[in-house]
């Protein structure tokens, strides 16, 4: 059941103009900065190369730049198709159709943050194809970097994705639920800023901070507490979704 209601989500987005809309917004600005990150990068070659300076590598000058916008892309962009996921259904009544079939609320939850991962693998996954076929055709790109930062990059969309499901489950509003989702995610993101200060508020940025456990994939490097952040943001927000949609059962 978990695959079927995946795949019936996945469908929606498919038919969906606003997830069109938004998907081509979203790769639109994604491009405009990966041209934008291209020609920083050959000026700022040109002039290293004029001045007899070591060039920067095409990691640190295009990778983690590109990494680092696209993640801020999806944090915007993202609440606005988590929005309708939960919400819709108990606006339309639909939900308790749905929990009234063989079919349990951890299913349900599940099953739409799969349908929703799909979409966002297929949008990026062949709308931004050209970023690596660029890099292979026109430079030597890295290989490590390069696949940290594709994970790094789904593991972003995972968060925002069940982020987006849990505050979808909390309201029938959907301004409401991507309004709390925005909170959330960039709440996260720019607690990443107190990393710099003393005390416990720098451990705070560092721990909880969403950029700190984010920017370290585009750099190559895969560590184990920045994998387990993500696993552990996204299973609570799916957890708490869950059990809302479980009480929604006993009403």
């Amino acid at each position: 059941m978990i695959f079927h209601i995946a795949r019936r989500e996945f469908l929606h987005y498919l038919r969906s103009p606003g997830a069109y809309f938004v998907g081509a917004g979203l790769l639109f600005i994604g491009g405009v900065f990966f041209s934008l990150v291209i020609d920083s990068y050959t000026r700022f070659a040109a002039q290293g190369a004029m001045y007899g300076q070591d060039p920067l590598s095409i990691s640190q000058g295009i990778i983690e730049p590109l990494a680092s916008t696209l993640g801020l892309l999806l944090v915007l962009f993202l609440p606005t198709l988590t929005m309708r996921a939960l919400a819709e259904e108990q606006k339309s009544g639909s939900m308790a159709l749905l929990l009234s079939a063989p079919i349990s609320s951890t299913e349900v939850v599940l099953g739409k943050w799969l349908g929703l991962m799909s979409y966002l693998g297929c949008l990026l996954g062949l709308g931004m194809a050209y970023v690596p076929a660029m890099l292979f055709v026109f430079g030597d790109p890295p290989l490590a970097p390069l696949l940290s930062a594709y994970l790094g990059v789904a593991l972003l969309c995972a968060v925002g994705a069940a982020v987006g499901i849990m505050t979808s489950s909390l309201t029938s509003n959907q301004v409401v639920a991507a309004v709390s989702s925005w909170t959330l995610l960039l709440g996260l993101w720019i607690l990443s800023f107190l990393e710099s200060l003393d005390g416990w508020m720098g451990s705070l940025g560092t721990h909880i901070g969403l950029i700190v456990h984010y920017e370290s994939f585009s750099q190559g490097l895969v560590r184990s507490n920045d994998l387990a952040y993500f696993a552990v943001v996204t299973a609570i927000c799916l957890f708490v979704a869950q059990q809302r949609v479980e009480s929604q059962r006993w009403r």
